[in-house]
């Protein structure tokens, strides 16, 4: 029921469903639309946290400002780049 709660709050918010969720002391599910896209997804997860690892290793990570991401979200690129995940 949290689970369903806080996906129906994030496709109200974002208007598309998360990609993944991270389940504190459980582990990471991942949602796509072929078994390649949940593939290429949880490997771009994977590599996420060995990079967030590092940073904590080094020091402290610095994360992007909330007013940045929508900005990243909709570049043409970044676009590209997660089209290429459902197709390969």
């Amino acid at each position: 029921v949290a689970i369903r709660e806080r996906v129906r709050a994030y496709i109200s918010k974002y208007n598309e469903p998360p990609k993944t969720i991270l389940l504190g002391n459980h582990g990471l599910i991942v949602v796509g639309q072929t078994p390649t896209e949940i593939l290429n997804v949880q490997a771009m997860a994977v590599k996420s946290a060995r990079i967030f690892m590092g940073a904590c290793a080094l020091g402290e990570p610095a994360f992007m400002a909330d007013e940045d991401i929508p900005h990243i979200y909709r570049r043409p690129d970044e676009i590209y780049r997660r089209k290429q995940f459902v197709e390969r």
